[in-house]
């Protein structure tokens, strides 16, 4: 925005900035919700006539008959101006809404570094990098060109799986379970995964969200197990780099918010803490994901028009439905392995890019999307439905009797796309997507766990997952969450004999024995349990 005078918001808050920084000694500037990014979604943006004139300048747009260029006062012609930019020059809009912000920040970053302070941004609520950009104009990858040294991940999830910023009920006329309170942890640890992909050389830290007075909620006092559960979920993702060592996703947390908390709690709190971050990995089982910048630039227009489902989503429904992908990795930093891969949409992926893929590729490789001209022969396919454009998998890499294929019952092509012009009216909903068949979400995930060395869950498997890394020191360390508000008892099988089980958490208290290659073990509502196993060699 401009001010009376014509100087930019910008330029005034800059100067005000330094001010501060210098008057107060501070060691950097925090860039909170609603700074680092847009308070609101693009579509319900600031349409008013300066900003208008600066999107018409800045793109060489100029609007047609009948849309006004000043419509300050009048709600119906704004709202008309604004519906045929959103219609008409989405793409336009949301890539000047880039380059403003990426713009703010770095002259803030430029001041904040030249007195050697420190800028730390929030991501654009806990949105990945393609729906940062989409929904907010937020670009992660700029920021961090622009001179953000670090992100704030906000990825309080265990108080929103309760309804924590919302009671369970409705909002903006919308259900509050249409999101599937359940699985938003879940949302968010991939979410996690996908930002650090886009942007591996900055600091990630996610907030941990333990109480807040104001907003009325207390993961700390209402939901303990799931705030453990938080906190280990998002301690415990890998990014594999270009010599294929592993290190964490995150640094570690920012408390949100760190007043009224007792004693006896920063202690119990200060455990999970060590517990999550410090313990060296050496291995992570399971599938590695790869990312590629490709996807993310490719996607905004397929899904403009088509309401395709974007990377993120699905990535979440596979893990969701028990696929062992809790490691991921930049496909520039691909080299020769055994360890098996998944692609997500390789059909946007740049030319040579899958080609490198398969070249790199010395073991199993399974790609979910569309079905492309030209990959090599496959061990195994299947699609999600009978339309032209179905989701699809192919099975690269491993015998044909590795895989149990699943049974696809025969359904309808989905109906229409979505209306490309209706919004999500927060940023908790998801973004409108065609349906996504369930059964071939799960065959997927079951496909990439066949393909793995993870551990299987053989019972509650619907509300259950595992995953596992082995340690420095040989053991193996197994990480069972529980996303069911009950308790829960798993069958789990790691596919080796099984020496010993040392229970990591406080919970259960009591021994566990191990059948050969499988345990038993009781997880708390909403809870987490670790275990480290001694595993025959």
């Amino acid at each position: 925005k401009r001010l009376t005078d014509g100087t930019t918001y910008e330029a005034f808050f800059v100067g005000q900035l330094q001010k501060v920084m210098t008057d107060y000694g501070f060691d950097g500037f925090h860039g909170a919700d609603g700074y680092s990014h847009p308070r609101f979604a693009l579509h319900e943006a600031d349409f008013s006539d300066d900003m208008i004139e600066q999107f018409t300048a800045d793109t060489d747009t100029a609007l047609p008959a009948g849309i006004d260029t000043t419509c300050d006062g009048t709600p119906d012609q704004t709202a008309r101006r604004a519906e045929w930019i959103w219609t008409r020059q989405r793409k336009a809009w949301i890539e000047f809404h880039v380059q403003r912000t990426q713009r703010f920040w770095h002259s803030v970053a430029e001041m904040l570094h030249r007195h050697g302070k420190t800028l730390a941004l929030n991501t654009a609520w806990t949105r990945d990098p393609f729906e940062a950009v989409y929904r907010f104009g937020t670009d992660y990858q700029a920021l961090a060109e622009a001179g953000a040294d670090v992100f704030i991940v906000e990825a309080a999830g265990a108080v929103q799986e309760l309804g924590g910023d919302l009671p369970f009920g409705t909002a903006h006329g919308r259900a509050w379970t249409e999101w599937d309170p359940t699985r938003i942890l879940c949302r968010f640890q991939t979410t996690i995964m996908l930002i650090k992909a886009a942007v591996p050389d900055t600091k990630l830290v996610f907030l941990n969200g333990v109480k807040d007075t104001n907003e009325i909620w207390n993961g700390l006092r209402h939901a303990p197990t799931n705030l453990e559960s938080e906190i280990t979920m998002h301690g415990n993702i890998f990014i594999r780099g270009g010599e294929g060592r592993v290190s964490r996703c995150t640094d570690g947390p920012v408390v949100c918010l760190a007043d009224g908390i007792r004693p006896e709690e920063w202690t119990w709190l200060n455990r999970i803490w060590q517990r999550s971050f410090d313990w060296p990995v050496a291995h992570v089982r399971g599938a590695t994901v790869l990312w590629s910048d490709s996807v993310v630039q490719k996607h905004h227009d397929q899904y403009i028009t088509s309401r395709f489902c974007p990377p993120g989503r699905l990535l979440h429904e596979l893990v969701a439905r028990g696929a062992p992908l809790y490691t991921i990795q930049r496909v520039d930093d691909l080299q020769e392995t055994a360890a098996p891969l998944v692609v997500l949409h390789p059909q946007l992926y740049a030319p040579g890019e899958l080609r490198e893929v398969f070249a790199r590729a010395q073991g199993p490789l399974v790609l979910i999307g569309r079905p492309i001209d030209g990959l090599p022969p496959a061990a195994a396919t299947f699609v999600g439905s009978a339309a032209p454009d179905a989701l699809w998998c192919g099975v690269y890499g491993v015998p044909e009797d590795l895989i149990s294929l699943p049974v696809i019952p025969s359904e309808p092509a989905p109906g229409e796309a979505p209306d490309p012009g209706v919004e999500p009216p927060s940023w908790i909903y998801e973004l409108p997507t065609p349906r996504l068949p369930p059964d071939f979400l799960s065959g997927c995930a079951g496909v990439v766990a066949d393909v793995s060395d993870s551990p299987r869950v053989l019972e509650n498997a619907d509300s259950v997952r595992v995953w596992a890394a082995d340690g420095c020191s040989g053991q193996t360390r197994l990480f069972i969450r529980n996303d069911a508000f009950y308790y829960r008892v798993a069958s789990i099988d790691v596919g080796h004999q099984i020496e010993t089980i040392e229970i990591r958490t406080e919970f259960p208290g009591t021994p566990i024995r191990p059948n050969d290659t499988q345990f038993h073990v009781k997880i708390p509502g909403k809870g987490v349990v670790i275990a480290d196993l001694k595993l025959a060699r």
